[in-house]
């Protein structure tokens, strides 16, 4: 398939993938529109356009998957998932058709699989906010939208938005000096309905202490 003069059904699957570092195949289909079909034998919902879509970008290297056991103590017997990432074909196709700059980093992520879960769940959050909202009379913005809307076109220009910008959230706390302690959350964005709110998005999966041994670093 050739995606440097992508088609609609492409494109967009490759850019979602990498704004959001890791999806699966459900988020996909919510996210691109396929409501999927219901097997009436395993009652699962079966997303057939997307699956197709999926093994093309696949098997040509523009994004790549793995499994891995789903760390769900609630439900143990569901214990296999499977991960979307970008793949290095990606990158040009990326380059070309949005204003960003990607890091090798972006699309090696997949050989460390680090911090997948955690970031499928901010995926999951991002998923239900986004499908839900319309249909409450509510706009979602991510944290891209409301930045980039908020500075000049000379500053969009010289700073490119990156997959580390994309979930770009930092909020200084208090100034010492020349050190400033600085909140950082997994994701930011807005709910518009008649104004906007702000929200600012901690995934915690108690895997660390309430309290930073060293106070001046992370808060």
């Amino acid at each position: 398939i050739e995606l440097y003069h992508p088609t609609a059904k492409f494109l967009p699957t490759i850019e979602l993938v990498y704004q959001r570092k890791v999806l699966d195949t459900r988020q996909i289909a919510l996210l691109t529109g396929d409501a999927g079909v219901l097997d009436a034998k395993t009652n699962k919902r079966r997303y057939v356009a997307t699956t197709n879509r999926l093994r093309k970008l696949l098997d040509n290297g523009y994004l790549v998957r793995w499994e891995a056991q789903r760390p769900d103590r609630f439900n143990p017997s569901n214990n296999k998932h499977l991960f979307h990432f970008i793949g290095k074909e990606a990158v040009p196709v990326l380059e070309a058709n949005f204003p960003y700059e990607i890091a090798k980093s972006d699309y090696e992520r997949v050989k460390s699989r680090a911090d997948c879960w955690h970031d499928w769940w901010i995926s999951e959050l991002y998923v239900r906010f986004t499908t839900e909202a319309p249909h409450r009379d509510t706009t979602y913005l991510p944290c891209k939208d409301f930045i980039q809307n908020a500075v000049s076109q000379a500053v969009k220009e010289k700073f490119p938005f990156t997959q580390t910008r994309w979930r770009l959230a930092g909020f200084t706390l208090e100034k010492r000096g020349d050190k400033e302690r600085r909140l950082m959350p997994d994701d930011v964005f807005t709910l518009v309905k008649g104004k906007p709110h702000l929200f600012l998005l901690e995934v915690d999966r108690d895997t660390e202490d309430n309290e930073h041994t060293n106070p001046d670093q992370a808060s």
